[in-house]
């Protein structure tokens, strides 16, 4: 094989092979690369996402602030793990969960 390249972020993730003639790979889609910030395996393997039962299970503000939190570990610890952009994703994943919490935006 002569090039091997890994691409995507967000579900559109693909690993390609470019061999000499025509032994050239392709694979595609997220079956062979979960997506691990926006749907990772381990929180989706029951009949319900973890982050709803925990959200169904929570006060709208409690809901809230718990998404506070994880914004927080993940901005914290980035820097000290194997893969910084992907801890990145995931404080986005959590900010833009908490944005949809607010039905509008109140100016004052």
């Amino acid at each position: 094989m002569t090039a091997a390249t890994l691409f995507g972020s967000s579900g559109e993730d693909y690993l390609s092979f470019n061999a000499v003639g025509n032994d050239g790979i392709s694979f595609s889609g997220p079956s062979y690369f979960p997506d691990l910030v926006n749907s990772p395996a381990h929180y989706t393997g029951g009949a319900i996402e973890c982050i709803d039962a925990i959200e169904a299970s929570l006060t709208k503000e409690a809901f809230r602030g718990y998404l506070k939190g994880c914004i927080q570990k993940y901005i914290w610890r980035y820097e000290n793990k194997g893969n910084p952009k992907q801890d990145l994703e995931k404080a986005q994943w959590y900010l833009n969960k908490l944005l949809s919490t607010y039905d509008t935006i109140a100016f004052s």
